[in-house]
C-alpha cells in the first residue's frame, strides 16, 4: 500500500510481494519517486516485480530465451590465445567448477568462432532447473542472463557462488581487458558500466530479498 492505495504493475496486476523484506524495499523505491510521475527504469526491484507478474509469455518461452545463451555463453567462449584467454580461464574456471560441484553441470569451453556447443544432457539439466524456479526467481535469472550474456554467471550468482561485484567483473572481463590495453573512453565506458551495474545489482538484491522470510 502507498498513500493508502494498493500498488499495481503496468499490467494492472496487484503487486502482492512474496516476502515482507521485498515489499519494504519496493516501498522505499516508490518513496524516491516524484509524486504522480513514477519512472520504472529507476526502480529495479519494482521492474522485476512487474516482469514476474505481467509476464505475457508462457514460462517455456522465457526458459527457451534463457537457454539460447547456453551455446554462446560469455563464460564458455574463449579468446583464441594469449593474455585474455588466460584471464578468462582464471576467472571463469572456478565459476564453472562451482556449478559442476553444486548442480552437476559440466559446461564446455571453446575458442571456436562457432561458439561453445554444449551437450544435450547439459541443456536438459539446465532446462529442468529453470522449470523448478518460481516466476519471481525466473524473472531475475532471465534479466541477469541477458545482461551478462551468460547463464553461467547468472546461475552462479543466484546459487551464491559469486558475489554481485564478482559477477559484474566477470561480465565485463573482456571490456575491462581491452580498456587496459587500449585505454578507456571515459564517458562511454562509465555509462556502460553504470547501466550494467544497475542491471546486475538489482536482480541480485531481488533474489536475496525473496529468500528472507
Amino acid at each position: 500500500m502507498l498513500d493508502a492505495k494498493p500498488v499495481k504493475t503496468p499490467g494492472k496486476h496487484l503487486a502482492l510481494m512474496p516476502t515482507m523484506p521485498l515489499a519494504l524495499a519496493v516501498a522505499a523505491e516508490w518513496e524516491w519517486q516524484e509524486k504522480g510521475k513514477p519512472q520504472l527504469h529507476t526502480m529495479p526491484l519494482m521492474s522485476l516485480v512487474a516482469h514476474a507478474l505481467d509476464q505475457p509469455r508462457p514460462r517455456e518461452k522465457v526458459i527457451s530465451h534463457i537457454l539460447n545463451y547456453v551455446h554462446t555463453d560469455t563464460a564458455c567462449c574463449l579468446y583464441e590465445e594469449g593474455a585474455l584467454q588466460r584471464r578468462q580461464r582464471k576467472v571463469f574456471g572456478p565459476i564453472l567448477d562451482a556449478l559442476h560441484a553444486d548442480l552437476g553441470w559440466r559446461f564446455l569451453q571453446s575458442s571456436s568462432i562457432d561458439g561453445s556447443p554444449q551437450t544435450d544432457e547439459l541443456v536438459e539439466s539446465v532446462r529442468a532447473w529453470l522449470q523448478g524456479l518460481d516466476s519471481w526467481n525466473l524473472a531475475a535469472v532471465e534479466q541477469l542472463t541477458s545482461t551478462c550474456k551468460s547463464f553461467v554467471i547468472a546461475a552462479a550468482l543466484v546459487r551464491g557462488h559469486v558475489t554481485p561485484v564478482a559477477a559484474l567483473a566477470a561480465a565485463r572481463l573482456e571490456e575491462d581487458f581491452q580498456a587496459e590495453e587500449w585505454g578507456r573512453v571515459e564517458a562511454g565506458h562509465d555509462l556502460d558500466e553504470t547501466d550494467l551495474s544497475s542491471r546486475v545489482m538489482g536482480p541480485s538484491l531481488f533474489v536475496r530479498l525473496l529468500s528472507v522470510r
